[in-house]
């Protein structure tokens, strides 16, 4: 019988190299934040999310809130 894993459990997600194909960012908050939005492609598919970039003192990411997610369809290997 095959082991089952929960729903995202990380023992089932695959180490998948993600590339950012474009970014721009919509908006810079009071607070520091950003909202941005990003093109991924993971080597077969795009997908375009928008979020709110939280960054500490030093400019590091402190926090994400994924706002939304798009799937776009298949990589056509047009980027680089």
């Amino acid at each position: 019988m095959p082991e089952e894993f929960p729903k995202n459990s990380p023992e089932k997600i695959e180490n998948i190299e993600l590339k950012i194909i474009e970014l721009k960012i919509l908006e810079t908050h009071d607070d520091g934040s950003k909202t941005e939005r990003r093109t991924m492609c993971n080597g077969s598919r795009h997908t375009r999310y928008t979020d709110k970039i939280f960054y500490g003192e030093n400019g590091e990411v402190t926090a994400c809130d994924q706002l939304s997610q798009e799937e776009l369809g298949p990589c056509d290997c047009k980027h680089s």
